[in-house]
């Protein structure tokens, strides 16, 4: 899982838009489910793309990443980390 601090929410109707999609890769992993991965092709949501890479994404790892992010968020509602994560646990960026 990914994570990142943005007031803006400015990648989630990217990521949304993008996810409405077939994945453009699909694996089945043993331990990690189904993973899905889609690219973006266009050039408007390409431009916006470094907007957010200028702020620190954390990776979080383990089979606890998930319930770690949901503590995370319910323990400090001034808090904008974000989780991007599908229910599969795949990750997306």
């Amino acid at each position: 899982m990914s994570l990142y601090r943005d007031s803006s929410h400015i990648p989630e109707p990217i990521l949304a838009q993008v996810m409405a999609k077939t994945p453009d890769i699909e694996i089945e992993d043993p331990v990690q489910g189904h993973i899905c991965f889609w690219a973006i092709a266009d050039s408007e949501s390409i431009d916006a793309i470094p907007d957010f890479f200028d702020k620190p994404i954390f990776l979080a790892d383990g089979h606890h990443r998930y319930e770690a992010a949901l503590r995370n968020r319910s323990n400090n509602s001034k808090s904008k980390m974000t989780p991007i994560i599908c229910d599969d646990g795949s990750s997306r960026i």
